[in-house]
């Protein structure tokens, strides 16, 4: 296969993961956003409009995110692809970091 196709896969494959993680990463501002309000009440010690099933609610979105971004991504993990292809992989790992995918997953 041409070296300079490999290396474009090489390059959008880092690059795919850094668009899934934004789009986690968007779902996680979603859901902080959804929540502001909460710690300010209690610090206040205002009474929370919130039922028990909605507090539930609350922690299984959150649980919910963080499996699909820990437990069900591929996104610290170099690709069998690239293991007997060491050029590629040094250009997967260099797009890896200057994403700084590592840093982003390590919020979550």
């Amino acid at each position: 296969m041409d070296e300079f196709i490999l290396e474009k896969f090489a390059f959008s494959n880092a690059l795919c993961l850094s668009v899934k993680l934004a789009i986690w990463e968007t779902s996680l501002d979603n859901f902080v956003e959804s929540i502001q309000s909460i710690p300010e009440m209690l610090k206040l010690r205002k009474k929370l409009k919130l039922s028990h099933a909605d507090v539930m609610q609350k922690i299984g979105e959150l649980f919910a995110l963080r499996h699909h971004i820990n437990l069900s991504s591929d996104l610290l993990i170099t690709p069998d692809f690239y293991w007997d292809r060491e050029h590629l992989e040094q250009l997967y790992d260099k797009m890896h970091r200057f994403l700084s995918i590592d840093r982003r997953v390590k919020v979550f």
